[in-house]
Formats: structure tokens, C-alpha cells, sequence
């Protein structure tokens, strides 16, 4: 407390004020005020001059420089100043003071971390916003929100003032059960439909966060709301995919180019079959060997199965009708593939222990041409071996379906062994590298596991691994 008495404004002071007057305060008492401030006297002198006047007032958070050790540093002080009054006249004025140093510091250092988390927020590569109140009225959107957004200015709005066109795309009910519930809501890769800077719609791709804020009394207060744009990576991803469905188609295309010879070896049996015993067929009813005859059609039923058989397989290889997802019989394709793989070496001894019952699902093609490309390239490792020999196992354990497909041959060169399923790794004179690449990859997307291994006897092993179905067996 201050005390500034008589016209020469004599400093009077109680103990609790040293604090502002330094470490020389003794010589201060007694002083007119205005040479002991004279430094901020043309800042404070006019409140004086109020209140001599006979008028009241606020000074808050006023800078004062005091000395401390030799130094002068800085403190606040906020003090109100009034009149005092004898016999009816302003003879004084009556300063009392509080010491706002340390609130004044701890607001500032406040309101500093405030910008620079909103220079953080501001600057943030992802896009970043929040609301505040069930309305869900927007306080802060970052230059990335606002770029996605066309560069609209959304603050002090509702998001669906400010975002009318989400409105019928159900964010508003995701950021109503965040705000109700307290749950964060998480989505990764989820089309939008924003208005661009031209004021058309425009499809998008986010990655976004939905989380609650908490006020003191920890209620939620308003939503914090982070992302990503991904559309690019969404669409490459798309691309990506697109490409790579063209590229399993084509792989088709060439095992079925490289074993097009045998293939025509394999359909044409049947069909000199056939014209042979249809001529035997027709001799016969003209010598009226009625018995004969039969037996001849029933040979060119048979063959004429044969044949088919052959020919829908490769129609079923060479599909470009890939992509859907069904349950079906492990046996069937196994045995189509095996048909149709196994024409590369017909001697080789073949050794099939497969549980008919075993269900996969996936997509049916690809599954057959992985199937086929191992069975395919075993036949190839034991051609011109004395005694070639072939071992395929498929059965469930515990966790998953697991197929192996073994042969006696000269075993994997490659170094590492894993290598082999790089893509453009061949060991054959005409290959292009790429069967075993694509029936990794194709593995992969179906949640499941492709290895190989040399046998300690010679040969080697390849090892298929696929998720179980929930009805793991066909009933």
C-alpha cells in the first residue's frame, strides 16, 4: 500500500510494498512519488492526477522496473488509486497494490504455448480441427483442413453449416455417437465428397480420427479431429491392383503358351479316338454288329469327356474372371491341376494323400493356377529321371490349411533359397521368372504363407499355407 500525501505528493509505504521498491526502499520513504517512479511517471502521474480530482480507478498488470542485486528486472503490478480526504478536501491518494508477477509470467508462457501448439496445429502435414458443443461448432481447422475443404472458412460454424454436402454421408451421426458415447471413432481409407475451391463435388479419401475433449469437470466438451488425405494412395492402390489382376491374367496366358504342344498332344489322343471308333462304330451297324457298336459309342463317350475335361480346364486357367470370393473343394482343383500338370512328365510316379473334404476360400482361379504352377514346375524338376516321383499332402492342422507339393529332383539352386520367389528368377531356359513371384503374391493376398525347401534327401519341397474357413470341411 502507497500513501502519497500533500501537494508534494510524499511517499508513505507499508512493509508489504519493498517487494516493488528494490533493495532501496529505506531511502524511498519520504520521497515525493513522483520522483521515486519518474521512470513511469508519464504513465501513472495522470491516475494521480484523477484522483486528486477527487475520481477512483483500476490499473492492471502495469510493468515496473525494479532493482534487484545491482539489476533492474521486471514486475507487474495491478493497483486501484482513490482520494483521501480531510475536512472535505483531497489531501492524498491511496494506492493499494498486488504483486501480478508471477500470474502475469504464467499467463504469458500460457498464451506462448498456445501459439506455438497452434503454429504446430497449423503447420501439421495432416488435416487437423476442432469443435466444441453437441453442434459441433468448429474453433480451429489447420491450412491442410482447409485446403481439403476447398478453402472455405469454417470457424465459429457448425460442421454442417460450414460442410453442408457431408451432411447426407453420415458424418454428422459419426461425430454425434463421439460426442455421446466418448468413444474415439478410427477409419482408415473412406470415401468422402467434398466441394472444391470451383464449388463442384469431388471424391476424396481420408484416413480420420474422431476424439473426444474433456473439460475440467470431465465432461466432453467438443471433438478433435485428425487426417490424412489419401486419395492418391488410394487410387495407386486401386492401379496397383489393376495391374496386378492383368498381370496374373497374363502369367495364365504363358503357362498355358508353354505347355501349348503337350496340350495339343493331350486334346488330339481323344479326338483320334474318336474319329477311330466312330468308323468302327459305323462298320459295325452296316454289318448290323449291333454289340460291337455300343461298345465303340460308349469308347467315344468316354473320350469325348476326356477331351471336354481337358478343354475346361484350360478355359477355367485362361479366365479373366477373377477377383470373387467363394468356398470350394480343395480336391476338385487339386486333381484339374494335377490333370493338366502332370501331361509335362506322364511317367512320373505321383503319390496324392489330400483330405477331399478340405474347403478354401478364396478365388477359385488363382488358387488353381498357384496349384498348377507348383505341380507344373515339379513335373519339370524330375523330367528325364529314372524313377520321377511326385508327393502332394493337403490337410488341416489347428490353424490352417496346409498343401505341400514335393518332388525327387535336383532341388532349388537359387541362394538364398527365398530367392526363388523373386520376381524375374528362372532356372529355365525359356521362363520369364514370374510363376513363382505371382503365386507368392497371390498367397499373400489371400492371408496365407508360400515357402520352399531342399530336402535332406534331394528334391525339393514348396509349402502352402491359407487361413481355415469358419465351416473348415465341406458337408
Amino acid at each position: 500500500m502507497f500513501l502519497a500525501w500533500g501537494k508534494s505528493r510524499t511517499c508513505i509505504f507499508n512493509a508489504a510494498s519493498v517487494s516493488l521498491l528494490g533493495e532501496d526502499y529505506e531511502k524511498a520513504l519520504g520521497q515525493p512519488i513522483h520522483h521515486l517512479w519518474a521512470g513511469l511517471w508519464s504513465e501513472i502521474g495522470t491516475f494521480f492526477d484523477e484522483a486528486l480530482k477527487g475520481n477512483s480507478g483500476l490499473v492492471e498488470d502495469l510493468e515496473v522496473p525494479v532493482c534487484e542485486s545491482g539489476y533492474f528486472v521486471r514486475r507487474w503490478v495491478t493497483f486501484s488509486y482513490s482520494p483521501v480526504r480531510e475536512d472535505g478536501k483531497v489531501v492524498g491518494v491511496l494506492c493499494i497494490c498486488s504483486d501480478r508477477t508471477d500470474k502475469v509470467l504464467l499467463s504469458r508462457q500460457i498464451e506462448q504455448e498456445r501459439n506455438s501448439l497452434y503454429e504446430v496445429f497449423e503447420k501439421a502435414p495432416g488435416f487437423v480441427a476442432m469443435t466444441s458443443g453437441p453442434e459441433h461448432r468448429f474453433t480451429l481447422a489447420n491450412a491442410s483442413y482447409r485446403k481439403i475443404v476447398g478453402g472455405r472458412n469454417v470457424l465459429g460454424r457448425t460442421v454442417a453449416e460450414a460442410l453442408p454436402e457431408i451432411v447426407k454421408q453420415g458424418f454428422i451421426e459419426v461425430l454425434d455417437n463421439v460426442f455421446r458415447s466418448g468413444e474415439p471413432f478410427v477409419a482408415h481409407g473412406i470415401p468422402i465428397r467434398l466441394l472444391n475451391p470451383t464449388g463442384s463435388e469431388e471424391d476424396r479419401y481420408i484416413d480420420i480420427l474422431y476424439a473426444p475433449r474433456f473439460g475440467k469437470n470431465g465432461r466432453i466438451m467438443g471433438i478433435f479431429c485428425e487426417g490424412h488425405d489419401v486419395t492418391e494412395h488410394v487410387k495407386a492402390d486401386k492401379m496397383t491392383r489393376v495391374l496386378q489382376s492383368e498381370l496374373i491374367h497374363a502369367s495364365r496366358f504363358t503357362t498355358m503358351g508353354n505347355m501349348a504342344a503337350t496340350l495339343a498332344h493331350e486334346i488330339n489322343q481323344p479326338l483320334a479316338a474318336i474319329s477311330n471308333f466312330t468308323a468302327a462304330a459305323l462298320r459295325f451297324l452296316a454289318d448290323e454288329k449291333l454289340g460291337n457298336a455300343a461298345a465303340a459309342l460308349k469308347e467315344i463317350d468316354a473320350n469325348t469327356h476326356r477331351a471336354g475335361r481337358t478343354i475346361r480346364s484350360l478355359r477355367t486357367m485362361v479366365s479373366k474372371k477373377a477377383g470373387t470370393i467363394e468356398v470350394f473343394e480343395l480336391g476338385r482343383i487339386l486333381a484339374d491341376a494335377l490333370a493338366l500338370a502332370r501331361l509335362a512328365s506322364p511317367s512320373a510316379s505321383v503319390a496324392s494323400n489330400v483330405d477331399p473334404s478340405i474347403a478354401v476360400a478364396g478365388d477359385r482361379v488363382q488358387i488353381e493356377q498357384v496349384l498348377l504352377n507348383l505341380l507344373r514346375n515339379a513335373f519339370e524338376a524330375v523330367d528325364g529321371y529314372q524313377t520321377p516321383r511326385i508327393e502332394i499332402n493337403a490337410y488341416c492342422d489347428s490353424n490352417a490349411i496346409v498343401i505341400t507339393v514335393a518332388d525327387n529332383g535336383p532341388g532349388i539352386q537359387c541362394q538364398p533359397i527365398d530367392s526363388v520367389f523373386d520376381s524375374f528368377v528362372t532356372t529355365k531356359a525359356e521362363g520369364l521368372g514370374l510363376g513363382l513371384f505371382i503365386s507368392r503374391t497371390i498367397i499373400l493376398a489371400h492371408g496365407g504363407r508360400l515357402w520352399a525347401e531342399n530336402l535332406s534327401n534331394g528334391g525339393a519341397r514348396f509349402n502352402l499355407r491359407l487361413p481355415l474357413v469358419a465351416d473348415r470341411k465341406l458337408s
